[in-house]
């Protein structure tokens, strides 16, 4: 229409005549000539937002007013960066979303379309200004392993034959096309030798200036939250995030949820255990055991010493 002419004339920030990248019935699409090489930017967007539609894939927006976050709190960085554990986004997007979503060759793109639509709704909500994809170059680095050999055990394809991670017949080409489409959209994919997604935002999250949002479904990512970083907790279910799509963690929020403070996430973790990871945690303690041991004591170090300490009169469970 005429008012989203006007401003794609007024921005004119693509770079050249290149392909376009669209979902079925998407007739205004997304222009790749955003980013330069390795996914960067060849020039800084602070006016553009990515934002979802029903009927199309990510679009370029018409000029309204920035939507305000209703259920996320107040974000007001103008530098605010937004960090993807996109192993955690796609998967949930690929099992939320029903196969019958293809292209027009018929190939399905559920996990593509859900992980674009979830990313565009957080960086309008959030108003992030830059974007990053972490990816698991090793999502089983043999480091892990040979500290706990139980890690990720369950979902490796075949133990016999090799360490392959399983991954549904459907999944593995959408993968390969989000790798493809993400920096096309100026959105860098990073990844790291031996290391998983959450070495990447962790290591990330501290190394970028400014406000950090960090979207994943991982509870482990809980412990990097601070007053500067944020998890958009993406995972449980939609009863368990008061029908939201994503719960915004931030050091109160982590307190209140999980009843120790977010830079103690950690020791509860080693306390209680991780079945999803093949973590074993100590024997006879749970969540709530462990949440209780860490209140009383502060930390995994002052309950070993409370352990060792006979004079300690407070009991340990």
């Amino acid at each position: 229409d005429h008012e989203a002419g006007e401003s794609l004339e007024r921005d004119r920030f693509v770079t050249g005549e290149v392909p376009q990248i669209r979902t079925r019935r998407d007739e205004q699409g997304v222009q790749s000539g955003l980013a330069g090489a390795r996914g960067r930017l060849r020039q800084p967007l602070p006016h553009v937002r990515a934002m979802p539609r029903f009927d199309h894939g990510v679009t370029l927006p018409r000029q309204r007013p920035a939507r305000r976050e209703r259920h996320h709190g107040s974000v007001s960085s103008p530098r605010r960066g937004l960090l993807l554990d996109s192993a955690s986004l796609y998967y949930r997007s690929f099992f939320a979303l029903p196969e019958s979503l293809v292209s027009p060759d018929g190939i399905p793109i559920n996990a593509v379309r859900g992980f674009l639509d979830t990313v565009a709704a957080m960086v309008t909500a959030r108003g992030s200004a830059r974007v990053i994809a972490c990816w698991d170059d090793d999502w089983r680095p043999q480091w892990r392993v040979d500290l706990v050999p139980s890690y990720k055990t369950h979902r490796v394809a075949d133990a016999e034959a090799s360490d392959e991670e399983a991954v549904p017949d459907t999944l593995a080409p959408q993968v390969d096309m989000l790798r493809e489409i993400l920096p096309l959209l100026g959105v860098p994919v990073v990844g790291a030798p031996e290391a998983e997604a959450d070495d990447v935002i962790a290591d990330l999250s501290h190394s970028v200036g400014g406000d950090v949002d960090i979207a994943s479904g991982d509870r482990d990512l809980v412990q990097l939250v601070s007053p500067r970083v944020t998890l958009l907790y993406t995972g449980g279910t939609s009863a368990s995030r008061g029908g939201r799509p994503w719960v915004a963690i931030d050091p109160e929020i982590a307190r209140e949820r999980f009843g120790v403070p977010a830079e103690l996430y950690a020791d509860l973790a080693i306390l209680r255990g991780d079945p999803s990871d093949g973590l074993p945690g100590a024997k006879g303690i749970g969540e709530k055991t462990a949440v209780a041991l860490i209140q009383a004591f502060g930390s995994l170090d002052g309950i070993l010493a409370a352990a060792d300490d006979p004079a300690s009169a407070r009991p340990m469970t």
